[in-house]
């Protein structure tokens, strides 16, 4: 008998907002990538930023959701708009990373290369930046 095994490494991702931990699909349903064309179409502001919660809603595991949704509303400790964009980007490039054309699957454009003003060194203090910590694998007794 002949056997495709399609299996993958289902180990969640891991988002962190200052002291909050959130966990993600480690793979997103492929429902949620061709929902991906909506945020495209979408003709308002509002319309986007309701189709990046929906997408975030979709691969957040469920009970991450409402802890999630209380601090994109939170006021004291807030998931801005910045690092909502930011968590978005970063998935996308990670969900469709080896889907073939990646520059097409990336919603945004992409930054130029080529610099027009001064050369940045780093994140300055007014910058964040996105860290990606690999689990460190466990040992077998």
């Amino acid at each position: 008998m002949t056997r495709f095994d399609f299996s993958e490494d289902l180990q969640p991702i891991e988002l962190v907002y200052n002291d909050d931990l959130f966990l993600v699909a480690a793979e997103a349903p492929a429902d949620t990538i061709a929902d991906l064309a909506g945020l495209m179409e979408a003709s308002s502001d509002a319309d986007k930023v309701n189709s990046l919660k929906d997408f975030m809603l979709q691969v957040l595991l469920p009970e991450y959701r409402a802890k999630f949704e209380e601090r994109l509303k939170d006021p004291a400790k807030p998931i801005g708009f910045k690092a909502l964009m930011k968590t978005f980007e970063t998935l996308v490039e990670h969900y469709t990373k080896g889907m073939g054309a990646e520059e097409d699957a990336r919603p945004t454009p992409a930054v130029s290369s080529s610099p027009t003003g001064p050369t940045n060194t780093g994140p300055s203090s007014t910058q964040s930046s996105v860290s990606v910590v690999e689990p460190i694998p466990a040992v077998s007794p």
